[in-house]
């Protein structure tokens, strides 16, 4: 028996040269039921199992040390029946443990034959498993892709996508004339984040209360407002609380005149378009996970600035420069 036991000894030996499989000694005949199963969920999981029989004048661990080393496995597994249980013998060679487990196999706690093979190969992985804990001392043998695999650890959940569009709604004060009070308008638009940096935006400032003139020769209200598109830089990360932002792009201002003249005066309504580069900056400040509370101003040039005049004399001009800044609302939605 010793000399088949080391004849196989060699012939293994060649094989791993030849890139085989890490091997698995189980001591014992393939064709003890018990063996056999744990034989198949090795196969199973990589591994090739190697049937050798018990090394004479050596009981375990030694002999299933002296097992293993004789075809260079990374482990040795032995199974002893005794008075009601089933004695698990293991040795590993990759960490270093050698380790014994009694499992139940009679009486009313009697385990089912495929437990007792369950039980085997939980007990090889957790003594595998300790070298990703970093807890087990040199082994004789290094892992290879098998084990690596039997105690892989569960791929960790994929990071959760940080919203990318974003709607912002704000009421802001715009000034566009150092000659009349400044007017109320209503900030709303959106922003979609195209990588942690660069994003483009579209928003528009809708006249919320007139500017009111009011002159001899009758009173005008000017409506004004403001369509705008272009690119946004975000100067922190989408999941940091605090976001600096900063844009600049092209629009277009309008401003809306209507008229209500006195007696012996003729009203003459218009509305006037403007181009205008624009920039803009401000920061968010997170109050929720899909909700900031944002400030933000905004600087324009019209051109041509919109000049208003009653009975052919100026009264106020509307641009070239265009203040805004707006305190409000951004809701992150995808």
């Amino acid at each position: 028996m010793l000399a088949l036991s080391v004849a196989a000894a060699g012939t293994h030996r060649a094989r791993a040269t030849d890139g085989a499989l890490p091997r698995v000694v189980l001591i014992g005949e393939a064709q003890d039921e018990l063996l056999s199963r744990v034989a198949a969920e090795l196969v199973a999981l990589g591994f090739e199992p190697v049937f050798l029989p018990r090394v004479p004048d050596l009981a375990p661990p030694e002999g299933l040390a002296e097992a293993a080393r004789s075809v260079d496995a990374a482990a040795a597994v032995q199974l002893l029946p005794a008075a009601g249980t089933v004695r698990i013998w293991l040795v590993d060679r990759v960490t270093g443990k050698t380790v014994l487990r009694e499992v139940s196999s009679a009486g009313e706690g009697a385990q089912d034959p495929s437990l007792v093979v369950l039980r085997t190969v939980e007990l090889l992985r957790a003594s595998f498993l300790e070298i990703r804990m970093g807890s087990s001392g040199q082994g004789e043998v290094q892992a290879g892709p098998p084990v690596e695999s039997l105690v892989a650890l569960p791929p960790a959940a994929p990071a959760e996508e940080p919203p990318r569009l974003a709607l912002e709604l704000a009421p802001a004060v715009a000034v566009g004339s150092f000659e009349v009070a400044p007017t109320l308008v209503v900030q709303i638009g959106g922003n979609l984040r195209i990588s942690e940096l660069l994003g483009v935006e579209l928003f528009a400032l809708a006249p919320a209360l007139p500017l009111r003139l009011a002159e001899a020769e009758g009173n005008a209200e000017l409506h004004m407002g403001l369509l705008a598109a272009g690119v946004r830089l975000t100067f922190a990360a989408p999941e940091d609380r605090w976001v600096p932002f900063a844009g600049g792009g092209a629009a277009v201002t309008f401003v809306d005149v209507r008229g209500d003249p006195q007696p012996g005066f003729v009203e003459r309504p218009g509305l006037v378009a403007a181009g205008a580069p624009y920039v803009r900056g401000g920061v968010a400040v997170g109050v929720a996970r899909l909700l900031r509370v944002r400030l933000d101003a905004l600087i324009a040039w019209a051109m041509p600035a919109t000049t208003v005049r009653f009975d052919g004399r100026d009264v106020t001009t509307w641009g070239p420069l265009l203040v805004a800044a707006g305190l409000g609302l951004e809701v992150l939605l995808w």
